[in-house]
């Protein structure tokens, strides 16, 4: 039988800077559920194509400002990992 093991809960207070970022990453997930949603598989690989490239890079800006809001949270953490957007 496994251990119950007690966890500590923390409580975070964020900025206005900091929430208008968890803001900005919900809008591009947001745009980029849109996005995917909207393709028609009917459609021209070409738009297609575009479609997906705009959601990947809504995904990653929301990615990567996820990363700013986490060092500006919790600067002593090692999570030095970004995407770069070609």
């Amino acid at each position: 039988m496994a251990k119950a093991v007690k966890t500590t809960e923390k409580a975070f207070m964020l900025t206005q800077d900091q929430f208008n970022k968890l803001v900005e990453i919900k809008s591009l997930l947001d745009n980029s559920s849109d996005t995917l949603g909207d393709i028609d598989g009917d459609g021209n690989l070409f738009e297609i194509g575009r479609s997906v490239g705009d959601a990947t890079g809504d995904i990653i800006n929301a990615y990567n400002t996820l990363g700013d809001l986490i060092d500006s949270i919790n600067p002593d953490a090692d999570n030095e990992f970004e995407f770069d957007i070609n």
